[in-house]
């Protein structure tokens, strides 16, 4: 009775959930069962793989109205890819991504119903978690080990395999809104599902069900924590010298000057900072926090459909198919204008004398550096749709179970400029016109004429597919004294395809502020698979797993991985388990074939070798542009992942698991960040790309300006990284006042250190930001729940630990008044969820909280994000918020 009681305790604390304790008592069939992590059927859920799993009630209880906001919250991934850092990159807008482990959002595999989906379409490295309809979601299992020997080389960081209802009878309708207490950020959800046909009864079953969900946009200036990039106490200015009103860069004397300035510049927008070297004694710096969105609205609709057919009783055919399309739009700061962002280094010039020339051609033109601000934020629309089509069958034959299916997914992506984008050439002889005025308002000819040099419509596309055919036997072939032996054998096929298409425009480069001079580019590879399994009870209380999996790519060569686990259980109340296995991950479609893309950096810069002598606001304190892109030299990375851990009831309804993983990346693809690349300019100055030195940069023996830095992917060496996963599920038995649960689900993370290149020193990323992010020493994810007949309520609580923040800021020795530059730290970032929820058979009413107390997001004063004051990867921006959601069934 104990085994089994621990067997379910086991299985609860893999889902790292809280299950009714009724359900548990009646748990007395030996079912067979397949769970991610293995392609054997077994009668105990329960393997030698670490495997959470979040039930509908699980995620029910997180709030989240997305995937990606579910994702988020879990404890075992972080740095992933958040919907919030699109602003600014138009690399791969609309993108979201999972990265277990903080190894990037490309080792993570995303499963739906047990098989891929193509890969967004902008960035083929991942899956877009919003292409996955939350509203059809059954469950998630979630693989927290390396499992490229079972599914193949995208999985090692893991496996997040999410299940779709299926089997429907009747009609569920529901809906749903939240809304911050502040303002902004409103999010509006609808539901419908139907099906008829009993599997059992009728042999067949028809499941469809629709999603839709509307996000509003929630701006930087509506939260006291990110509204301003200028924070003097916190030595943290992000400000731009590419402002408005415009600064005259060959003003009196060669100086510099911002005529604004002196009247107090165009504040919020533009705010007056003081600076010796502009004959003003001070310029206007564009605070771009002042116009920007830290969340971007967004529109989803989803639609899933499956049909099964029930032929006899060892054999079902099925179809599905699910469409989603995710629209959003990203808005960045108005188009910043000067020699520093013109393609070819052309200076924005005003004419000498025009009517808005406050020096009446004293000055001969004027050489500018302005924002566009009557143009209006550089807006684009980014439109998303994945598809993807299954036709397959399962069942049993000759003794064995099988499972074959051929599979169709298709991402489409198009992005649009709607507004503030201009062309180059059109702008630069518009200024020169003298119609446009750079110090002040437009008139009607002004803003015409700036209107005429906008960008509008789509400007680039591009699209993933993944066809694919796979088949699966398993059997339970022998029986040994301790058991029965396990066996599952099968292959796959899959060819993927990669097309990135430019507009004439943007493969033009006249694009000005980043965006511009991309080529088209596309790619494809046939990649096919055999693998074995086998599950051998070695004793009554001892399980063996092998797996073994070849995979072959036809552009970069074949490679074999095997994986050996094992379940061993010396007492009723202890089981322990272990696995080692290598990995291996072909550069993506997308890593190889990335075409070059620019924007522009998150922080600003000093340039090393010109800006002491210069002085000059096209040298320091300066927003660069950055290139991103692919190479096709990039090697495959290879891994060892090992995990050892233990699962104990040393009582009755208390359960502690804790688990051990390693994982070990060779010759890791990856980019060096702005950032770095910056701070250590000796080091990496291959990597800022400059333009062809003046006659006058000649004369000073100075080097050309910065034209950009070149951020590409590389090799970048080896990561190493390992720490503990713990579970801990208790519950009380059930009284007359209801039954209270508490489910802890915890990472602590020991060492994330990797090289910047190979054979180089490696940098502990975990609990301090260093490149482009850091990786928590501890997350946990902790629900206490309370259920009474039809009532419930629940409390949740989601923590990520303190880290040494990306900069070192000054300290001023109190005693003698010496400055040093030390460390600080950022707060640890903690948030309560309160919801309750009535529930009957045909009527579910909730009703919460997120955030309870209302924390902000603690101050960082990172530069790599557009957004500043907070760090969009680790936190949360829309504050307090209230939530509703009602369903119906009939």
């Amino acid at each position: 009775m104990k085994m089994k009681r621990l067997s379910i305790a086991i299985a609860m604390i893999g889902a790292g959930a809280i299950i009714n304790a009724q359900a548990a008592e009646t748990v007395n069939k030996v079912e067979r069962v397949e769970v991610t992590g293995s392609n054997i059927k077994r009668a105990s859920k329960v393997g030698a793989t670490p495997v959470q799993v979040l039930g509908k009630q699980e995620i029910a209880k997180t709030g989240a109205t997305t995937v990606a906001e579910l994702v988020d919250n879990l404890a075992s991934s972080n740095n992933g890819y958040a919907q919030a850092q699109a602003v600014g990159d138009s690399g791969k807008p609309g993108f979201s991504g999972a990265n277990l482990r903080g190894l990037g959002t490309s080792k993570t595999l995303i499963l739906v119903n047990g098989r891929r989906m193509a890969n967004y379409a902008f960035d083929s490295a991942g899956v877009d978690l919003n292409s996955i309809p939350l509203g059809a979601v059954e469950r998630v299992e979630i693989v927290k080990d390396g499992a490229s020997a079972v599914y193949g080389t995208d999985a090692i960081g893991g496996v997040m395999n999410f299940i779709l209802k299926k089997n429907f009878v009747g009609a569920e309708i529901g809906g749903g809104v939240e809304q911050t207490f502040d303002g902004g950020g409103e999010v509006k959800k609808a539901n419908f599902s139907f099906g008829f046909g009993n599997l059992e009864e009728d042999n067949y079953n028809v499941f469809m069900a629709l999603d839709v969900s509307k996000q509003e946009a929630l701006a930087a200036k509506d939260r006291s924590y990110s509204k301003t990039s200028y924070i003097p106490d916190k030595e943290v200015n992000k400000t731009s010298g590419n402002t408005f009103p415009a600064t005259i860069l060959n003003g009196p004397g060669g100086k510099p000057v911002n005529v604004g300035y002196l009247t107090g510049c165009d504040q919020p927008r533009s705010l007056p900072v003081p600076n010796k070297n502009f004959a003003t004694g001070g310029n206007c710096r564009f605070d771009y926090a002042s116009i920007i969105d830290i969340v971007s609205p967004q529109e989803r609709l989803s639609f899933y459909s499956k049909g099964t057919l029930k032929i006899n009783d060892s054999t079902q055919v099925f179809a599905d198919y699910l469409f989603t399309r995710n629209t959003g739009t990203y808005s960045s700061s108005p188009v910043p204008v000067s020699s520093a962002t013109t393609f070819n280094g052309d200076d924005l010039l005003y004419p000498a004398n025009g009517k808005y020339d406050p020096y009446k051609g004293t000055l001969g033109n004027l050489k500018l550096q302005w924002r566009g601000i009557d143009a209006g934020a550089r807006e684009d629309e980014a439109t998303s749709d994945q598809h993807r089509f299954i036709v397959g069958a399962e069942g049993e034959v000759a003794g064995w179970d099988y499972r074959t299916a051929l599979v169709y997914a298709l991402n489409k992506t198009e992005d649009k400029y709607t507004n503030g984008w201009v062309y180059e050439s059109k702008l630069l002889p518009a200024m020169l016109s003298g119609v446009i005025n750079p110090f002040g308002p437009q008139d009607a000819a002004g803003k015409a004429a700036l209107d005429a040099t906008k960008i509008t419509g789509k400007v680039q596309s591009g699209e993933t597919s993944n066809k694919s055919v796979d088949v699966q036997f398993s059997k339970e072939i022998y029986q040994l004294d301790a058991g029965k032996v396990g066996f599952a054998f099968g292959g796959d096929v899959r060819k993927e395809s990669y097309t990135y298409t430019p507009e004439a425009i943007l493969s033009s480069g006249d694009i000005l502020g980043g965006g511009g001079n991309r080529q088209a580019t596309n790619g494809e590879r046939l990649v096919y698979a055999g693998f074995a399994e086998m599950v051998v009870p070695i004793l009554k209380n001892l399980e063996l797993q092998a797996a073994l999996r070849y995979d072959h790519y036809d552009d970069m060569g074949g490679t074999t991985n095997p994986k050996i686990s094992f379940r061993y259980q010396p007492i009723d109340e202890l089981v322990l388990r272990g696995s080692i296995s290598t990995g291996y991950h072909a550069p993506t479609l997308d890593d190889l074939n990335r075409p070059s893309s620019k924007t522009n950096t998150g922080g600003n810069y000093d340039d090393p070798e010109r800006c002491a002598t210069t002085k000059s606001p096209l040298d320091c304190n300066l927003q660069l542009n950055l290139v991103q892109g692919g190479s096709k030299t990039l090697t495959p990375e290879l891994s060892t992942n090992y995990t050892f851990g233990f699962l104990v009831e040393p009582v009755k309804n208390f359960s502690l698991g804790v688990d051990y993983w390693n994982i070990n990346i060779k010759d890791r693809i990856d980019t060096i960040s702005d950032s770095t690349i910056m701070g250590n300019y000796a080091k990496y100055k291959d990597k800022v790309v400059r333009k062809a030195r003046t006659a006058a940069d000649i004369a000073a023996g100075l080097p050309g300006l910065i034209d950009y830095i070149d951020s590409k992917s590389l090799n970048l060496g080896e990561l190493r990284t390992d720490g503990l996963d713990v579970s801990i599920l208790a519950a009380t038995p059930k009284t007359e006042y209801g039954t209270f649960r508490l489910g802890v689900e915890g990472t602590y993370t020991i060492t994330n250190e990797y090289q910047r290149e190979k054979d180089g020193a490696f940098f502990d990323s975990v609990g301090q930001y260093i490149d482009a992010g850091m990786n928590p020493r501890w997350r946990h994810n902790v629900t206490l729940s309370w259920n009474m007949a039809e009532w419930g309520a629940s409390l949740t609580n989601n923590l990520t630990s303190s880290y040494i923040d990306q900069n070192q800021v000054t300290y001023v020795d109190p005693k003698t008044g010496a400055e040093s530059q030390v460390n600080r730290t950022v707060e640890a970032y903690s948030t309560w969820g309160l919801q309750g929820t009535y529930r009957t058979k045909t009527l579910e009413l909730t009703l919460g909280v997120k955030n309870l107390f209302d924390t902000d997001p603690p101050f960082t004063n990172q530069a790599d994000h557009f957004q500043v004051g907070f760090d969009p990867k680790y936190t949360d921006p829309h504050g307090r918020s209230w939530y509703a959601k009602a369903n119906y069934k009939f």
